[in-house]
């Protein structure tokens, strides 16, 4: 009977490592249903903020015309791409005397992820901008201090709406045209759609589920195998 009890501890294990292997193909058809909808939305005409618009879903492309506000501006902090330590820097870009909208105009090297001059990737005053919608993330509250530019996390509009005294649009717009030439900025890249680990998550657990059985198996015989010349 004794032979029978390594089943007891196989079958649950396989079974869990199974749901498991599931659970990650699930994740990876709702990646890829996300990436199919984020495609669809990145080919479509841009939207002009301009005009006020309703909801924009995020990766749809975006224009937007106005002055830059350079005395109220945002600085995102630790960002590093290739390895290597910086900031976003984000502008409002004003439509109107009462309305803006952030921009992520690009990100820059910062030895220490924080400290920038703003005044050293100042352009025109006033531009068109070609880019993307993207989620601005939960709220992030803001670094200590006072004096612009203020630092934050995330640059959402609602979480800095109250520093600025004219309404933020709820869009935050990472721009896709190029910075003006001889500017230290660089375009800030989008997300990669890429299907993630799911796929080979779900090998591993089936693998994982495969091993637990036959392994009861061979542990099975063996023990049986013992018995009988017992």
């Amino acid at each position: 009977m004794r032979r029978y009890a390594i089943f007891l501890i196989a079958i649950p294990l396989a079974l869990v490592s199974v749901r498991l292997g599931f659970w990650q193909l699930s994740r990876l058809h709702q990646r890829r249903a996300l990436n199919a909808s984020l495609k669809t939305a990145m080919a479509q005409p841009p939207i002009r903020l301009n005009e006020r618009p309703g909801r924009v879903e995020p990766f749809h492309p975006v224009s937007v015309t106005g002055r830059f506000d350079y005395e109220r501006q945002l600085v995102v902090d630790g960002v590093s791409q290739q390895g290597m330590p910086g900031v976003i820097v984000v502008t409002p870009v004003m439509i109107a005397d009462s309305d803006a909208v952030l921009v992520e105009r690009g990100w820059i090297v910062s030895p220490d992820g924080r400290t920038v001059d703003v005044a050293r990737v100042r352009e025109t005053d006033s531009a068109t901008i070609q880019g993307f919608a993207v989620e601005p993330g939960p709220d992030a509250g803001l670094a200590v201090g006072e004096e612009w530019p203020r630092h934050v996390l995330r640059p959402s509009p609602t979480a800095v709406a109250r520093l600025y005294p004219y309404h933020l649009l709820p869009y935050l717009v990472r721009r896709s045209d190029p910075p003006a030439l001889g500017s230290p900025l660089r375009p800030v890249p989008l997300p990669e759609l890429t299907e993630g680990p799911h796929l080979g998550y779900a090998f591993q657990w089936f693998f994982f589920a495969a091993v637990a059985l036959v392994g009861s198996v061979v542990i099975y015989r063996r023990e049986k195998g013992v018995q009988r010349a017992g």
